[in-house]
């Protein structure tokens, strides 16, 4: 995806013998499907019997069923005529990039990376693929199936910030920590997740792609369901370009009854400023402008939150 995004998967596959034969090239992660199509014709991946695969730094030939999907796996849609395009390629050229596994039970291995060329090496008829075994435990298995789809844009939204929240909750890593091991921001990954506070039909809308990630900041500016969902009808119903959609936010959030009658509605000139501090601390900000100054208020949802804000505000608690 970008260049020094956490650790790189030819670092992560040891960068020696990752091609199932001498005169294979590997295309880059970046190649589109119709460009590997076109490369060089190279060896295809065929072998009159498996060989055993302890874990190593070059591939072995592996029968296809001897590999299972990660049940951690970030990546929860296949695209079905991506899928058939992969298949195709295979067909003519083989497998030209190995498959990342570890070994889990005697001749069982989880698939850590690939999942996709396993599915499409099955379409095309393999019964053998080359694989990479790796010994790493089921945190690692996860930190580099995330990596590879980041790396790859092959990820969702939706499914990226599932992967983060299973980072932090089955191994308590902090978004900080999260943010190093892929190569993002700390704003970046408080961001991704923001998307999980969406109702579950503006979810389902993000993940079928029917709106974008602009579009889900923008519904999450305001507050309860029933506003959101009436947003997300909206954006669905006229195709609102995303800063319509922010437009719309603003003005149903300063259009509710405020506490203090001098309390004013939000100029159009601050809607900026307060989108790139909510952005840039990963939460939920409000500018509300009185007529003498305003004031700025900050949404967190826990504790370990609230010291992500503080951090990220460069307030020191020592």
């Amino acid at each position: 995806m970008r260049r020094g995004l956490g650790r790189g998967l030819s670092q992560l596959r040891g960068d020696a013998g990752l091609e199932p034969a001498p005169t294979t090239s590997t295309p880059s992660a970046k190649k589109s499907k119709a460009k590997e199509a076109k490369e060089t014709k190279a060896t295809k991946v065929t072998a009159p019997e498996a060989t055993p695969a302890p874990a190593s730094t070059s591939p072995s030939l592996l029968p296809v069923a001897s590999l299972h999907p990660n049940p951690r796996q970030p990546r929860s849609h296949f695209d079905e005529e991506s899928l058939e395009d992969l298949a195709r390629s295979i067909r003519e050229h083989g497998v030209l990039q190995p498959i990342l596994a570890r070994l889990v039970g005697e001749g069982k291995y989880e698939i850590i990376a690939g999942e996709r060329r396993w599915r499409a090496a099955q379409r095309a008829g393999l019964t053998q693929v080359p694989v990479m075994v790796r010994r790493s435990d089921a945190q690692q298995s996860l930190e580099w199936a995330l990596i590879e789809n980041v790396q790859r844009e092959d990820i969702g939204a939706v499914e990226c910030a599932r992967a983060y929240q299973q980072l932090a909750q089955d191994f308590g890593l902090t978004q900080e920590q999260i943010a190093e091991r892929v190569g993002k921001s700390r704003a970046a990954v408080a961001n991704t997740l923001r998307v999980l506070r969406l109702p579950k039909l503006a979810l389902e809308a993000l993940e079928k792609g029917a709106i974008s990630e602009g579009h889900a900041r923008a519904i999450l500016m305001l507050e309860g369901e029933t506003s959101q969902l009436t947003l997300l009808s909206r954006i669905l119903r006229e195709d609102l370009s995303v800063r319509r959609a922010e437009e719309l936010a603003s003005q149903n959030a300063a259009s509710k009854p405020k506490k203090k009658s001098t309390a004013t509605v939000l100029d159009p000139n601050w809607l900026p400023i307060q989108q790139g501090i909510s952005e840039r601390l990963g939460a939920r900000v409000e500018l509300n402008k009185s007529k003498k100054g305003g004031h700025i208020r900050i949404e967190f949802y826990s504790d370990q939150d609230l010291e992500r804000i503080v951090e990220a505000l460069g307030v020191s608690l020592d």
